[in-house]
């Protein structure tokens, strides 16, 4: 796996039960559907294949965690082209009444055909996921129009955090020459609590 870039995972289509996503996500208006939770799933070495996302790779160990590589120098291009966001493979504290990891499952239209200057005209999709505006995630999506896709989070990305409410954002950007193109932005938040250590308030 290259250094600085996440696995894409797989996520049902069709989720259904579980906890309401108002008690841990308040999207923006740029979000569409932050409301269908999913089931609770495996995430580490998982390598399926989606109808819309291809092939799959494992899961980074997150005792390897290292920070993504940040956009580079971005261009604002805004477009409505992430269609919805929610948290995914939630995992309930042990230590409180929050979440002690989390996934996201994100719809979007990714296809970028003819939006570069020559000779490569063609984009290069990628999502990059910050929480607390930090990178914890980067990685590179195929075309679709409406596309389902799982980022994942490293657990080891949250446990710099105290309990509390973490901020979340992602973003869809091309990669370009001299300035990446960030085309959409969701932003929400989740309620955190680390599986171990004391539990507190505030963010560190």
């Amino acid at each position: 796996m290259i250094a600085g870039c996440s696995s894409v995972i797989p996520q049902p289509d069709a989720p259904s039960g579980g906890i309401d996503d108002e008690s841990i996500g308040t999207p923006t208006p740029t979000s569409v559907d932050s409301t269908a939770p999913g089931p609770a799933e495996t995430k580490a070495g998982n390598t399926e294949s989606t109808a819309e996302s291809g092939p799959l790779t494992p899961a980074t160990n997150t005792s390897e965690f290292e920070r993504p590589t940040p956009p580079k120098s971005p261009e604002s291009k805004p477009q409505s082209r992430i269609h919805s966001v929610r948290f995914s493979h939630r995992e309930p504290s042990p230590n409180g009444s929050g979440y002690a990891d989390f996934d996201l499952f994100v719809r979007a239209n990714t296809t970028m055909r003819n939006v570069d200057p020559e000779p490569d005209v063609d984009g290069e999709p990628y999502f990059y996921v910050t929480v607390e505006g930090n990178g914890v995630s980067r990685a590179s999506v195929p075309y679709r129009d409406n596309g389902t896709f799982g980022l994942e989070v490293p657990v080891r990305a949250l446990t710099p955090h105290s309990a509390g409410t973490l901020s979340v954002s992602v973003g869809l950007y091309d990669v370009d020459h001299a300035h990446d193109d960030h085309y959409d932005s969701w932003n929400g938040t989740i309620e955190y609590t680390p599986a171990n250590g004391p539990v507190s308030t505030g963010l560190s």
